[in-house]
């Protein structure tokens, strides 16, 4: 049976989207420095491996942040969800107003499908 460290998927995850992001704007001034993608490839692979996990998160409300425990899947559907539409909102900005937050979107979308993909694929390879 192979065991992926978790370590190693976020480290890979982070190098990939990292070298994503530079293909999608190489152009870019600004460094691109950040877990984004990182945090995103450890999300989708823990979603993966566990689609009926709890994710401890806190919850803004008004002037409170109540703690809560929500399923692994509705808070990644609805993180995803979000950040689609930050990435579609990031289309119509000009060339003056891009830097590396307008394409981190796509980068985290990225992440998040490179982890699934990744603990997918050990799974199905453990088996056999």
């Amino acid at each position: 049976m192979l065991k992926l460290p978790w370590r190693l998927l976020y480290l890979g995850g982070g190098i990939l989207t990292g070298i994503a992001q530079v293909i999608l704007e190489p152009s870019l001034t600004v460094p691109l420095i950040g877990a984004n993608g990182a945090i995103a490839t450890i999300l989708g692979a823990y979603v993966s491996k566990f689609p009926q996990g709890k994710i401890d998160t806190i919850m803004p409300l008004l002037i409170l942040y109540i703690p809560m425990e929500v399923p692994a899947y509705s808070y990644l559907l609805w993180w995803f969800i979000q950040q689609l539409f930050y990435g579609i909102g990031s289309l119509n900005m000009t060339a003056s107003d891009v830097n590396s937050a307008n394409f981190s979107f796509w980068v985290q979308l990225l992440g998040l499908c490179i982890g699934a993909a990744v603990i997918r694929y050990y799974e199905s390879s453990s088996k056999s």
